[in-house]
């Protein structure tokens, strides 16, 4: 394609952008935050755009084996229409009256969640967002959070299930973590740099590091009913897949003892890991056990010759690109989690280094009030979850909106940003200069690629924060 064809449809995009009839119809809930953020994507996209079709057209961008120029272009316009698809979808979410109530609640808790972490965070506290910052909950097929880099708000998709099952909310603050890893600090540090700093982490659990981070944050939240949830969600998947490495997720069979092991740790809602142990224990023999043994015999027995098995159970793991299997006991500690500083196998590691040194200021949820066990089964924390959100008072969340000088503004507290600048302003190799390089210079390909990828906004595009893509 032209380059000058993707200028057309850039125009095309843009006029839809500015298109804000649809805004002026009536007053519905979160109205000033959505006609914020859409004027930020107009500002942002249109400067990105220019960039690149400016850079491309003067042949001042590196050229990469992997990203044609073209594909640059097309990520950037392909990003835009997702962002509109999004905020359109919101405007006539917030319409309806039927989805106001639970899309107001699903607000109020994903903004506690997302609390401790704004400045200024406790005394003591290392790690925090550098801005103010708010939310904003839609509905959607799953739950996920969608990284944006030109405003200071969490996207945080839920399903359409939370309208008839509370229980369904609860992956909030797990989302809210994937954000925390992507956009705070640690003393001036990117959350991702300062693990990976440590090179006695094997490859595979790097790999794992934004979700294990999120698993962990989203444990100190919501407290033992997530760590139920988790057990139940990973259940839901495929009999092989159940046992085997996907490359960024911890292990299915490994993940609910990441959220066991953390609340092991926490006060006053420790004495729940070893109900949730005994849980995931039945759980694995009713439902799990019988099934590997007839798929995968060798994920499941000990092989005493080629092909031959005893009966002994040894729940094994399969890591992807290695030929050898491994026991749960391999990777984390399945009774008694050291605490920090104790830890040598690789899970129990990285969770003491996230619990004790990253979220140290998080004690215990911002959540649920800690449910002493007592005689209770873990079947009681549904229960009790289902009864705390349905007596909660959703507070109003901060509004986004924009000063006289062009400043974004979160409640009644501005930021350090402007429209059209990204959140993470301080990335050299992101925010850069805009202006053509001098005669005879070019902008290399690790800087024009860092700033397509927009810290996680190009989700088709290169992946430049270390989490398993393109190292740009």
């Amino acid at each position: 394609m032209r380059t000058n064809d993707f200028r057309h449809k850039k125009i095309g995009l843009g006029m839809y952008v500015q298109n804000e009839d649809i805004l002026e119809q009536k007053t519905f809930p979160r109205k000033q935050t959505i006609l914020t953020l859409q004027n930020c994507l107009r500002a942002f996209s249109d400067k990105l755009f220019d960039y690149f079709y400016d850079h491309i057209s003067a042949d001042k961008l590196e050229e990469s084996a992997d990203f044609p120029f073209e594909y640059a272009l097309d990520t950037v316009l392909d990003q835009i229409s997702n962002d509109i698809g999004l905020i359109q979808k919101a405007i006539h979410q917030r319409q309806d009256a039927s989805n106001q109530g639970i899309l107001n609640l699903a607000d109020f808790l994903a903004y506690k969640a997302l609390k401790p972490m704004l400045p200024p965070v406790v005394t003591g506290a290392e790690l925090q967002l550098r801005s103010d910052t708010t939310v904003l909950t839609y509905f959607q097929k799953t739950v996920s959070v969608r990284i944006i880099p030109y405003a200071p708000v969490v996207l945080v998709g839920i399903p359409y299930s939370c309208l008839n099952d509370k229980k369904d909310l609860l992956a909030i603050p797990h989302e809210i973590g994937h954000y925390i890893y992507r956009h705070a600090l640690f003393n001036g540090e990117n959350i991702a740099d300062f693990l990976r700093a440590d090179d006695s982490f094997p490859a595979w659990i790097q790999n794992w590091f934004e979700e294990i981070f999120a698993d962990v944050y989203g444990a100190l939240i919501a407290g033992p009913v997530l760590g139920l949830s988790f057990q139940d969600l990973q259940l839901n998947m495929r009999t092989e897949s159940f046992y085997t490495d996907d490359g960024e997720h911890p292990v299915p069979l490994l993940r609910p003892y990441i959220y066991m092991n953390v609340i092991e740790h926490a006060p006053s809602i420790g004495s729940w890991a070893g109900k949730l142990r005994a849980n995931w224990t039945q759980y694995l023999l009713d439902k799990r056990d019988d099934k590997m043994a007839l798929k995968n015999p060798k994920l499941m027995h000990k092989e005493i010759l080629p092909g031959v098995f005893d009966n002994t159970v040894e729940r094994k793991i399969q890591l992807k690109g290695y030929s050898e299997l491994y026991k749960v006991e391999d990777f984390i500690s399945i009774e008694n989690p050291p605490v920090n500083g104790e830890a040598v196998k690789p899970l129990d590691k990285i969770i003491g280094k996230i619990q004790y040194k990253l979220l140290k200021h998080i004690s215990n949820g911002s959540w649920t009030p800690a449910i002493a066990p007592g005689e209770a089964t873990v079947d009681n924390l549904y229960t009790e979850f289902q009864n705390y959100v349905e007596t909660q008072v959703a507070d109003p969340v901060p509004e986004l909106s924009i000063s006289g000088q062009d400043r974004i503004v979160v409640g009644k507290k501005p930021t350090h940003l402007k429209v059209g600048e990204l959140v993470r302003a301080t990335d050299e190799l992101i925010q850069g200069p805009d202006v053509l390089p001098p005669e005879g210079q070019v902008v290399s390909k690790q800087k024009w690629l860092r700033k397509l990828d927009a810290r996680g906004w190009a989700t088709r595009g290169p992946d430049c924060d270390g989490t398993g893509g393109v190292n740009c």
